[in-house]
Parts: structure tokens; C-alpha cells; sequence
């Protein structure tokens, strides 16, 4: 696993699609179980791991499975 730091951003895309906007520019769509951590304009370092096998319709950057979470 590796950490993302970054900040937490909704698109309205497709329905809505919460993305992860890293401090280095990246963008990474989130996958998580745990709701609580979507939540616009949040500063947030994650621990996760980029899915190379999972597709969506959003198509908005690679998915990022967060295991773990912690609000800056």
C-alpha cells in the first residue's frame, strides 16, 4: 500500500464520482467502504492501493481502494 495526500473533490459526472486531487496533481477516483471520509474540499491523507483491474463510467482517473483514512 502507499499513502495519497491530497484533497477530497466531488464531480457531479455520471451521478456523482468523489475523487482524491493529490497535492502533486494526480487525480484518483475513491473506492471506499467508509462514507464518512466524502466529504468536498477535505484535506486528507490516505492509505490505499491503485486497483489496475477495477473500470468505471466515470473514467475521471485510476480507482484508489482507500484501507485507511485521516483527516489533515
Amino acid at each position: 500500500m502507499k499513502n495519497y495526500m491530497g484533497t477530497i473533490i466531488k464531480s457531479e459526472l455520471e451521478g456523482g464520482v468523489w475523487l482524491l486531487k493529490t497535492d502533486s496533481g494526480e487525480t484518483y477516483q475513491l473506492n471506499s467502504q467508509d462514507k464518512s471520509i466524502f466529504k468536498e474540499g477535505q484535506k486528507i491523507s490516505i492509505k490505499g492501493q491503485v486497483e489496475r483491474d477495477m473500470i468505471s463510467f466515470a473514467m475521471m482517473g485510476p480507482i484508489l481502494s482507500v484501507k485507511q483514512h485521516k483527516f489533515i
